[in-house]
């Protein structure tokens, strides 16, 4: 067997040599084993510019990078360099003109004038790490000498899975990756019909994830950060996962003897709070009290200025949960502001690494640049340490804030010039430059002063509108609302700026305002789907529910496959009483977003409404196994169940939900429901005590109390109870009704009939209600008032007894009729 092994690694040696000169079977030599992609088309085209051959921008590509323009033959002499990242080193929120890579080709033909040296920038919004080697294998067709790469913050935003990477040291792992890269192979693959669609994708060996060619964040999607959760495992995987594409980096740059310098990535630790926390697993919800009540101490010591005792508020609710985000930010930043700032650095720090959603690099990731950097010898910066240390004249900031960033990792243009100054150190110390002894600090003074002084006050105010879109993307409402304040008082008949104002201010609970600037840019964008989305969202905010129905049905027809705006428009269907429509729109959203537990909730009212129970149970069991957090679904599914008749399954869920939150309103409540229906009016008499306890508010709970209490013959306190019921809610029908038969049985008619009258204004249509209207009417001898409300409750099939039925003149009906009413 060894021996057949041998001839046949022999054979394929000696096929792979026949196939290499004839220049065939091809394999990618940097492939990714973690990820693939879906089509491919690259950054740059050739056209003809002014009778000059030139690699320019794809236009379809400007949504995520600058436009870039070099000359085809590169000029005797010159660097070309690439700059590769993310959002960072395309500019933002800015644009390529105060980008670190255009500030280094100013201060290349400073250092070296005549040279010619040209600067592409080949940053792209929210590029990661697999997304650059991608975009190097590309790049060195272009003759490129330098590849300058800032990378690290993005490495979390793309939704991809590990969990068919083999992790073992198995030989024959190795050998299958081996094979898979053989001409052998590919020419195989080939052989056998694969597509040319087929032929573009980039792919690992058995597809772990596949993503698209342009980028679509977790963020993009319409529940952004819920998607993000603690996944230890995950982070481990993107960690190895980064590791490997700086490698490969290496690899690409030296296969095509391209010198790489690499960026250690800065972020803002002092001046912005983690975008997501999350509670320990194990966290128990009388501990969740205690923890926000130390939170809210904090926060209120902070806010009076007492820093030190706010942070012993802080510590305390750290001691409760160590890994909470947040708590650990807010102790820093009484730290700080008590003036302890080196010991408020390590939990600045730690905050940034709590964080659910990592935005900002984590520390494991900022020090991998490092060590590959060190490892293998490249040129490199370490912007950090470059802030700590306070080179060049710039204030020492160990722990960077917004003196430094624009918000959590986007640099102000300062920043950016003083890393273009250390790239040309760096690349001087490289021996790919000879600076001029004139090239220094005064000369590059006059470079920034030169190139801000061409720039007037509406490019900073798109420079606000971009920064409030980042900060509005990324769930940070308010401190996106200044910079769009900004931009307002420069902008003028700019839709994208009056869509994101009045998205912001509806997300805040300012919908009147919201609707103001919403109309604005639907005049200014009538055909933006954004625009009547939002529109639908706020008509639907403010009760105008035909008006949202119609705004959000004409966004569908501009985008017709959108989750959000059918999950929106079927929920403003089931509010008007629209079921079937408002079944079909969710069934779609959920088809298209089927990991939002929010769909998944609505489709299960949907379909409880149109009486599809086991369709209803089957959605509700799936948003609670997509949000197993939400208390809110799982009562729901308790209530779902005892309505099927299974009263035990639901009685254990609601143990299991009171279990993780004591003071659940909503559980006691329907666990009193459950009780009372089997009898037990002493247990559920408690059940709903607790709840009001848990919830004064909780109208319902007063009701059925209420009901409960005239059940036990305690008329006097259930009177009290259906009392408090209807002051906290003047709608509830329900509870309009049990008062009047309440007041009807403690001897005060006229009391019951203006009650019971008030039920039947708020809820016409049920025939129980105009029954028990008519029996107080009757026995007022008002048989002629009563009339109609018989023959209404008569026609919802309720007969009254025989001789209310000889008077009214009708044929009595055997059955039992109906003595009352009960909620």
């Amino acid at each position: 067997m060894a021996f057949g092994l041998v001839v046949l690694v022999v054979f394929l040696l000696a096929l792979e040599g026949v196939l290499a000169l004839l220049g065939l079977g091809d394999a990618d030599p940097f492939p990714d084993p973690f990820v693939g992609f879906r089509g491919s088309t690259s950054l740059f085209v050739r056209a003809e510019e002014e009778g000059e051959a030139r690699w320019v921008t794809r236009p379809n590509k400007l949504e995520f990078f600058n436009a870039q323009s070099f000359p085809v033959e590169k000029p005797p002499g010159s660097l070309r360099i690439f700059t590769l990242g993310g959002s960072t080193t395309a500019g933002r929120p800015y644009d390529d003109r105060v980008s670190f890579a255009r500030w280094l080709e100013r201060y290349l033909e400073l250092a070296e004038p005549g040279r010619g040296h040209a600067v592409i920038n080949a940053g792209a919004i929210s590029y990661a790490s697999y997304r650059v080697v991608r975009l190097m294998k590309e790049l060195v067709r272009y003759e490129p000498d330098v590849f300058v790469v800032y990378t690290g913050h993005n490495e979390f935003l793309e939704e991809r899975s590990y969990r068919d990477v083999r992790r073992s040291d198995d030989p024959l792992d190795s050998l299958r990756g081996w094979l898979v890269r053989r001409r052998t192979t590919v020419l195989l693959r080939q052989t056998l019909g694969r597509s040319e669609s087929e032929e573009s994708e980039e792919g690992p060996e058995e597809g772990t994830a596949t993503l698209g060619d342009d980028v679509r964040t977790r963020l993009d999607v319409w529940n952004g950060l819920d998607a993000y959760r603690r996944d230890d495992a995950l982070a481990a995987d993107i960690v190895r996962h980064f590791a490997f594409n700086l490698q490969q980096m290496v690899a690409i740059a030296r296969a095509h003897d391209v010198r790489l310098l690499l960026v250690a990535p800065a972020s803002n630790l002092k001046d912005f709070s983690p975008f997501k926390s999350q509670h320990r697993d194990d966290l128990t919800a009388a501990d969740r009290r205690r923890f926000e009540g130390h939170m809210r101490k904090g926060h209120e010591l902070l806010a009076s200025g007492e820093s030190a005792a706010a942070v012993e508020a802080f510590a305390a609710a750290r001691q409760i949960d160590p890994e909470h985000a947040e708590a650990a930010f807010r102790q820093a930043r009484a730290l700080w502001d008590d003036g302890r700032a080196e010991a408020a650095h390590p939990l600045f720090v730690r905050a940034k690494e709590l964080d659910v959603a990592p935005l900002r690099a984590r520390e494991v990731l900022v020090e991998q640049v490092r060590e590959t950097a060190r490892d293998e010898g490249l040129v490199w910066v370490d912007l950090p340490a470059l802030l700590a240390e306070g080179d060049r004249g710039w204030p020492r900031s160990p722990t960077p804030g917004a003196e430094a960033f624009l918000d959590h990792v986007h640099p102000d243009l300062e920043i950016h010039a003083l890393l273009a100054a250390e790239l040309v150190d760096r690349l001087a110390e490289a021996g790919l430059i000879e600076p001029a002894s004139s090239y220094g600090e005064d000369g590059r003074r006059r470079i920034r002063e030169e190139a801000l002084a061409s720039l007037d006050r509406s490019y900073y105010a798109r420079r606000d509108l971009n920064l409030a879109k980042v900060l509005g993307w990324a769930g940070k409402l308010e401190e996106a609302e200044a910079p769009l304040r900004r931009a307002a008082r420069e902008l003028v008949g700019v839709a994208d700026l009056h869509l994101n104002l009045g998205t912001l201010l509806q997300k805040t609970g300012r919908p009147e305002e919201a609707l103001v600037e919403l109309e604005r840019a639907r005049e200014l964008a009538p055909g933006s789907p954004r625009v009547f989305f939002n529109l639908g969202v706020v008509h639907a905010r403010l009760g105008q529910l035909e008006q949202g129905a119609e705004a959000l049905r004409r966004a569908l027809e501009l985008q017709p496959d959108w989750p959000e705006a059918l999950h929106n428009l079927g929920v403003v269907e089931l509010e008007v009483g629209d079921v079937a429509s408002a079944v079909e729109h969710l069934r779609r959203s959920a088809a298209l977003s089927p990991e939002v537990a929010e769909v998944q909730l609505a489709l299960a009212r949907a379909l409880r409404r149109a009486g599809e129970d086991d369709a209803a149970e089957a959605a509700y069991r799936r948003a609670v196994q997509r949000a197993p957090e939400s208390l809110e679904a799982r009562v729901e599914l308790a209530v779902a169940l005892a309505r099927s008749g299974r009263g035990p399954e639901a009685e254990h869920e609601l143990r299991q939900i009171l279990e993780d939150d004591p003071e659940n309103a909503e559980a006691h409540y329907n666990r009193g429901l459950l009780l009372a229906a089997r009898g037990e009016l002493d247990a559920a008499r408690t059940a709903y005590e607790r709840a009001i306890e848990a919830a004064p508010g909780h109208a319902l709970a007063h009701n059925n109390l209420g009901i409960l209490l005239a059940r036990q013959g305690d008329l006097d306190a259930a009177r009290r109870r259906l009392e408090t019921a209807i002051s906290l809610d003047d709608e509830l029908a329900e509870g309009f009704l049990n008062l009047g038969v309440v007041y009807d049985r403690g001897g005060q008619p006229h009391r019951a009939l203006q009650s019971v009258e008030r039920a039947v204004s708020l809820a016409p249509d049920v025939p129980r209600f105009r029954f028990a209207l008519a029996m107080l009417l009757f026995a007022s001898d008002r048989l002629d008032d009563a009339r109609p409300h018989f023959e209404a409750a008569r026609a919802g099939g309720l007969e009254p007894p025989a001789e209310i039925a000889t008077r009214l003149g009708w044929d009595a009906v055997e059955g039992p009729g109906a003595e009352g009413s009960k909620g």
